[in-house]
């Protein structure tokens, strides 16, 4: 199989990253963020640096609270580059995760329209995923409701 076979979204693969769209189009408003708000990513890292906390106080019991998709995409938004790319191995390190764990991820992430994923065109073993403009939108939305998380995040 050829590598753009592989990377190629299917007929279901494409379908949901439509429904991700159509969940961004419905939104009031929507339109597609260019640059992350500084802000946002700010509470982006706080939520990561809150669930990372979590990890340590609650030791091998915080395995019930995991969320790796959830801790991907944080760490995607509030990351130093504007929604990627990194690579799945970081990514999975990021979300304390196995590699396993962060294949699988990316994988359901990127048939659902979450990511976008890539080959490296540096180094053909490693994988590169970024956010697709309708995560980062609902990333911002759901950092910016202050009714979920209040004013200080």
């Amino acid at each position: 199989m050829r590598l753009a076979e592989k990377t190629s979204p299917t007929g279901e693969q494409e379908l949901q990253a439509d429904q991700a769209q159509n969940v961004v189009r419905a939104w009031p408003g929507s339109r597609a963020i260019a640059l992350v708000n500084v802000d946002l990513k700010a509470r982006a890292r706080r939520i990561y640096a809150d669930r990372r906390r979590r990890d340590r106080l609650f030791g091998e019991l915080s395995v019930l609270f995991r969320d790796p998709a959830w801790d991907i995409m944080l760490d995607l938004y509030g990351g130093d580059r504007p929604c990627g790319p990194v690579s799945v191995s970081s990514a999975a390190r990021a979300a304390c995760i196995p590699m396993s764990t962060a294949l699988r991820c990316v994988e359901q992430m990127a048939a659902r329209g979450l990511v976008h994923r890539w080959p490296d065109p540096e180094d053909g073993r490693r994988t590169l995923i970024r956010l697709t403009a309708s995560a980062t939108e609902l990333m911002g939305r759901h950092l910016a409701d202050e009714t979920r998380f209040g004013p200080e995040g």
